[in-house]
């Protein structure tokens, strides 16, 4: 799954988007970059202000989910 979250500044999730990449990650070639575009439907009654976007990418296990490490282990 790919994400991308808003955050606030008091570090509570305000909106956000998951979603199966595309293409499926079965069909990326190493090497080849990827592309993907998501938009975070913003809810009217938010408060403008400064937000922290959250992007990346998790593995769903049963009813929850694992977070995918990078080539650093991190």
């Amino acid at each position: 799954m790919v994400f991308a979250h808003l955050w606030d500044s008091e570090g509570r999730y305000r909106a956000g988007t998951d979603r199966e990449p595309v293409p499926p990650t079965e069909a990326w070639e190493v090497g080849l970059p990827i592309t993907q575009t998501i938009a975070i439907g913003v809810p009217p009654f938010l408060p403008a202000g400064r937000y922290r976007v959250v992007i990346g990418m998790y593995e769903p296990v049963g009813s929850g989910w694992r977070r995918l490490r990078t080539e650093t282990g991190e």
